[in-house]
């Protein structure tokens, strides 16, 4: 099944429990699943998801030269945990459409600053699936 993401200014980005991929979440139930806190030993949903401005994050993205001349797009897929101060800590490519993409998709997810995850008021390390697209 194909995911399909529509971005906007904010968005609440799918967050995923440990196991599933990208591919196996249906997007209309997305926001349903359980959550994957770092933090949480009982592992329940934060109150406040982790946040980015994906349109800023978009802009940062740099299209590599290998994939214009060869007229490549593509989404990549990039799984981040967020920190409690708003950082990535760690990046995984969760999918992709082609190699050459990758590079720049992470480059930018670590680059990128998000509002942390809450639970009961206090931050917390969240995963996240950051979707990245490249149109020439």
């Amino acid at each position: 099944m194909n995911v399909i993401i529509k971005f906007s200014t904010v968005v609440v980005l799918i967050i995923i429990c440990l196991g599933v991929t990208v591919s196996q979440i249906p997007p209309i139930y997305a926001k349903s699943l359980p959550v994957f806190v770092e933090d949480q030993l009982n592992k329940e949903e934060p109150d406040v998801y982790p946040m980015v401005d994906l349109a800023t994050l978009q802009k940062s993205v740099v299209y590599p030269e290998t994939a214009k001349r060869s007229k490549i797009e593509g989404t990549v897929f990039i799984r981040a945990l967020v920190s409690k101060k708003g950082t990535v800590l760690k990046t995984e490519v969760d999918k992709t459409d082609h190699k050459v993409l990758i590079g720049p998709s992470v480059n930018a997810v670590k680059k990128a600053r998000f509002t942390p995850a809450t639970k009961n008021g206090k931050t917390v390390n969240c995963w996240v699936v950051v979707p990245i697209s490249f149109r020439l």
